[in-house]
């Protein structure tokens, strides 16, 4: 880092000094987090390997509500735990001290501290805090998370899970894009599919998530083709060959094996899935089936997906 600022900076528009400036003071080393990601004792193990060094240790920002007065952590929960570990007798701890209006701009905050600019959170946290924060781009994700029966996992603590109650997690970036694949309806019946096909009993590894390259497969597919969605006996061959064929390995081979099947396109895996499972299926003649390889094949004409591969 030089002394002389390189380039020219030019100040945004509108943009001014905002907020005011914290104190240092000490607060408790048990100051509460919320909705926090989990905190990694192996992480702090690698942080602390030649021992707590105070040159190297930065002081955990605390966010106390202008409203009540209360406390929490804002940034350095590893930091708290490490000066937990080396200073077990302590009940305070040294700390940069801020003051913020309510909850929703702490979670704010914390997002744009963590995630906006600079990387130390995932998306799916990152997307929990949004949500706290009452934005509403990520209140509209939470209910179509909802109507879809899945939900995210941020972190461990109350709050931590925002979507359908009790249902398998996905990752927030993987829904974006299955959204951004098909529509509402035809990811739900996506989630369903894969429910039904690739149960806990014979995947208990995957008994509280879902692939998400699979899960815009499957989008993309109920959204290319309405036979699949309409009660015919397209569909319900279709089903039944991805439950009882399909879903013989387990999802994240699938998904795998079947991108290579379909081209593996940079930025179209979602697509090179769906590909291959269709032309998988308008070849297969599997014992049961109530509709013909050509009934098959006039109803899953294969443009439908490659028109999407080749934009």
């Amino acid at each position: 880092m030089s002394n002389t600022l390189n380039g020219v900076f030019r100040k945004k528009k509108g943009a001014s000094v905002n907020g005011t400036v914290g104190t240092m003071t000490r607060v408790s080393v048990n100051v509460p987090s919320k909705v926090n990601r989990q905190t990694s004792a192996t992480l702090i193990r690698r942080y602390t390997r030649d021992g707590f060094d105070w040159n190297k240790w930065a002081l955990p920002t605390i966010a106390q509500l202008k409203t009540t007065g209360e406390q929490f952590l804002l940034d350095g929960d590893h930091r708290r735990h490490m000066y937990k570990q080396f200073h077990p007798d302590e009940e305070e701890m040294p700390a940069w001290v801020i003051e913020v209006e309510d909850v929703k701009e702490f979670h704010r905050l914390f997002v744009e501290i963590n995630s906006t600019y600079r990387k130390n959170v995932n998306g799916d946290e990152a997307f929990i805090h949004m949500i706290h924060a009452e934005d509403e781009d990520a209140l509209k994700l939470k209910q179509q998370l909802t109507n879809c029966g899945v939900s995210v996992n941020g972190s461990p603590e109350p709050g931590g899970i925002q979507g359908a109650p009790q249902s398998r997690h996905v990752k927030i970036n993987s829904f974006k894009r299955a959204l951004k694949l098909a529509d509402e309806n035809s990811v739900a019946k996506a989630v369903s599919v894969i429910e039904n096909s690739w149960d806990t009993q014979r995947y208990p590894d995957w008994s509280d998530k879902i692939h998400g390259e699979l899960m815009q497969a499957f989008s993309a597919i109920y959204r290319n083709y309405k036979c699949l969605s309409n009660g015919s006996a397209v569909e319900q061959d279709f089903e039944h060959w991805v439950a009882q064929i399909l879903s013989a390995n387990p999802p994240n081979e699938v998904a795998s094996d079947y991108k290579k099947k379909g081209g593996a396109k940079q930025h179209k895996q979602g697509y090179c899935i769906a590909m291959a499972i269709v032309n998988e299926f308008r070849k297969c003649n599997m014992h049961g089936f109530s509709t013909t390889v050509k009934k098959r094949q006039g109803s899953l004409p294969p443009k439908n997906i490659k028109r999407h591969m080749s934009c």
